[in-house]
């Protein structure tokens, strides 16, 4: 509703055309508003098809340019690609050092929430040994050191 003595917003032909074409190239509503005059939240009401039309065929436009270019070879928006389209990604792996920066010769590798996951375990292992110097790790019940993978015998890594 419109404030008292202001006349409610008309949008024109010239008007869309304005609001679909600012919004293609990525101008915040707020900026596009100042341009016609009105506030984004009357914006919003009178031109929501226009701002999601303006960015739907910007990004047609822009992925069809990704797309033409990896059809012709380029090796860059190939990767592109297999990357948003296909969701493929590169391996992540993280090499472990000593607190002095030395190598340990251990690497893992797999997702980050993972190596997160593996990191705070050594973190922890180090932190108990450290208050705890004589102890002997044991890892798994028979003293042998070595850890079964999560899930018992015969779990399988994904």
């Amino acid at each position: 509703m419109a404030s008292p003595g202001r006349k409610p917003h008309e949008p024109t032909a010239a008007t869309r055309k304005l609001v679909e074409k600012n919004s293609g190239t990525g101008l915040p509503h707020e900026q596009i508003a100042i341009l016609i005059g009105i506030d984004d939240k009357t914006l919003r009401k009178h031109y929501a098809r226009e701002l999601a039309l303006g960015k739907a065929k910007a990004h047609a436009k822009i992925g069809g340019k990704c797309f033409s270019r990896a059809m012709k070879g380029s090796d860059t928006m190939l990767i592109w690609w297999t990357k948003t389209q296909m969701r493929w990604r590169e391996e992540r792996s993280l090499e472990i050092s000593s607190p002095e920066g030395k190598p340990l010769g251990i690497e893992v590798s797999g997702e980050p929430e993972l190596l997160g996951a593996y990191m705070e375990r050594i973190a922890r292992s180090a932190a108990e040994r450290r208050a705890n110097p004589g102890a002997r790790e044991n890892l798994v019940p028979d003293g042998s050191g070595a850890e079964e993978p999560e899930g018992g015998k015969g779990a399988r890594e994904s």
